[in-house]
């Protein structure tokens, strides 16, 4: 079996210590992974490195694969082999830019007003627990990982709001509607306590991102609505709902979490208390 040069597993090791400071966790197993699956196949060390050895590789594994799968692993190379660069691992990167593949672009993916009827009317149907994921979901635009994350402690139900902890590990509010947090006090138990997790498992322990998109996934299913639906469907069909009832760009930037929303370059800056009333104004 092939094994990784311990010198190259000490170098990934430390880059991806230094990921994680501003990078979500999903995103550093996705690094981890990558990179894991790379050195396991290139057995060089890092000095030794080509450009035709990295080429080779992403001819070998991903010659068939769909464009932004692509653009994702070169990503994850580019980023690494820039930090080697910086470190005077190697003399230049070895990613090309050209290698990358032209991506079509396409919409975001939202649920009709149909669609999104019956996988509410599915939920109904579902545990408690499973039913408030999907109104959580639905009335927040959260993340899964978000939604994963999140604590007892991070609720206040009397503001409908909660903290999250989003990319780049930076902390923000989300808003949700009064039915959700009915379903909300009805799930978490008078004696919580305030580290313990809301969306739990069998075992008493949060449910992982994988899970909450499993849930998700069969409520979709379920509903016979097209395609799989996950929470990042949900999470465009929240901010298609908000534009479509007239709500500001800004404000739908600042209810997504989002930096880069397309033509929005900045955020509004809304107090507290009329976030609040904006929020309540278009989702009720």
């Amino acid at each position: 079996m092939t094994r990784i040069p311990l010198d190259n597993e000490s170098i990934v090791r430390d880059y991806l210590q230094r990921k994680k400071r501003k990078k979500a966790q999903l995103t550093i197993y996705s690094y981890s992974k990558t990179l894991g699956k790379f050195f396991k196949d290139c057995p060089k060390r890092i000095a030794d490195l080509t450009q035709d050895d990295v080429f080779e590789w992403l001819e070998n594994y991903y010659g068939g694969a769909k464009p932004a799968t692509i653009r994702n692993r070169i990503s994850i190379l580019s980023a690494f082999f820039t930090y080697c660069t910086e470190e005077k691992l190697i003399d230049y990167p070895l990613i090309n830019p050209w290698w990358n593949p032209r991506l079509p672009k396409t919409l975001p993916k939202a649920l009709d007003k149909d669609d999104m009827s019956r996988v509410m009317v599915q939920a109904e149907e579902m545990s408690l627990r499973d039913r408030t994921i999907i109104e959580f979901l639905r009335s927040s635009g959260a993340r899964r990982a978000e939604a994963s994350g999140l604590r007892v402690k991070h609720f206040n139900l009397d503001e409908l709001s909660a903290k999250v902890l989003g990319k780049g590990n930076k902390w923000g509010e989300l808003h949700f509607s009064c039915e959700c947090c009915e379903l909300l006090r009805q799930l978490i138990p008078k004696d919580a306590k305030p580290e313990g997790g809301v969306f739990l498992n069998r075992f008493g322990k949060p449910l992982s991102a994988r899970a909450i998109y499993n849930i998700t996934a069969k409520a979709g299913m379920d509903a016979k609505i097209p395609g799989k639906l996950g929470p990042h469907k949900l999470r465009h069909t929240f901010a298609t709902i908000l534009l479509s009832n007239g709500a500001d760009y800004n404000f739908i930037a600042d209810e997504l979490r989002h930096a880069n929303l397309r033509n929005v370059h900045r955020y509004a800056s809304l107090m507290d208390d009329a976030k609040i009333l904006m929020y309540r104004r278009f989702m009720g």
